[in-house]
């Protein structure tokens, strides 16, 4: 039996996923309970909270349920300094520290984030960091 993918979603892909219409963050989010059969989603305490804050009312109750029903697993994992220091030594900012710790923590395979400073500056070999559309591109090669 195959492992099963271990996804970190950054709060912007659930954000522009419930909220904002943008194309492959609302896929992945509509598609959450499908692509959760050989992937798990994961988010922090930080993202959940992130999310909460910024979401319209509206899209609050779904989310809420996607974490209630276990669709987005909702980890209180906790990070050792040494993985922290690992990813400010690599010049991330505060918020974007402890996604990519947590990450590492759980042992992700990806992060998906929508967030340019992860995907253009910094060279992580722990996990992938992608967008939304280039997660589908490599849902196809590893599916």
């Amino acid at each position: 039996m195959r492992e099963r993918i271990k996804v970190v979603l950054d709060s912007n892909e659930i954000l522009f996923g419930l909220s904002s219409g943008k194309p492959y963050p609302k896929v992945i989010i509509d598609n959450l309970n499908a692509l959760g059969k050989i992937h798990d989603f994961f988010i922090n305490g930080q993202i959940f909270e992130e999310v909460s804050r910024n979401l319209p009312f509206g899209s609050k109750e779904k989310f809420r349920r996607l974490v209630g029903l276990g669709i987005l697993k909702l980890s209180d994992s906790k990070i050792g300094k040494g993985i922290i220091a690992k990813y400010e030594r690599l010049g991330l900012k505060k918020g974007d520290i402890a996604i990519a710790a947590f990450a590492d923590r759980i042992n992700a395979q990806f992060l998906l984030s929508e967030n340019r400073h992860f995907l253009k500056e910094v060279k992580i070999r722990k996990f992938k960091i992608l967008t939304a559309e280039q997660f589908f591109s490599k849902i196809a090669e590893i599916s």
